[in-house]
């Protein structure tokens, strides 16, 4: 007799899809608002190595957007086919799920380093909203990986 695959399985795909369109969606359409709102018709980059040049914050979020919608892209790819049940897809949901808390905490970590530093922010509570951001997010991502990888739910996927 064959053993019924667990529906929290199929759930977390969908969930991982969902979560994967918003992510695509949301860099797509926020990195086509900064380049649409940017001052691109000045090509004068001579200064693009000084943080404090608008044209290099505008690069950064535009390369953040880029490298968060190919992350979308990815964990759309795993959560297609983590309801296929493919044992591929868990790794790569795993690794995209490592990648992403490293990646996050990085980046959070820049924006209150980059907050802490600049003599116009007057809300000293904005200093912690990168680590409030890496952490509302982070917990998601280990779930997500503890659930993957438990031994019931992953002996049900296909090698």
């Amino acid at each position: 007799m064959v053993e019924a695959k667990p529906n929290s399985i199929k759930i977390a795909g969908i969930i991982i899809i969902v979560i994967s369109v918003f992510t695509i969606l949301l860099n797509l359409i926020g990195g086509g608002i900064i380049l649409f709102l940017s001052d691109l018709k000045d090509s004068s980059y001579s200064n693009i190595d000084s943080l404090n040049n608008e044209h290099s914050y505008t690069g950064v979020i535009i390369g953040i957007a880029i490298l968060m919608t190919f992350i979308g892209i990815l964990l759309l790819f795993s959560g297609l086919n983590i309801l296929k049940y493919k044992m591929w897809a868990n790794r790569l949901a795993t690794f995209i799920s490592i990648f992403y808390i490293v990646y996050m905490w990085v980046v959070m970590w820049w924006i209150s380093f980059y907050l802490m530093n600049d003599p116009n922010n007057e809300i000293d509570a904005m200093n912690y909203w990168g680590l409030f951001t890496a952490i509302l997010w982070t917990v998601p991502a280990v779930i997500l990986i503890w659930f993957l990888n438990i031994k019931n739910i992953k002996r049900h996927f296909d090698g």
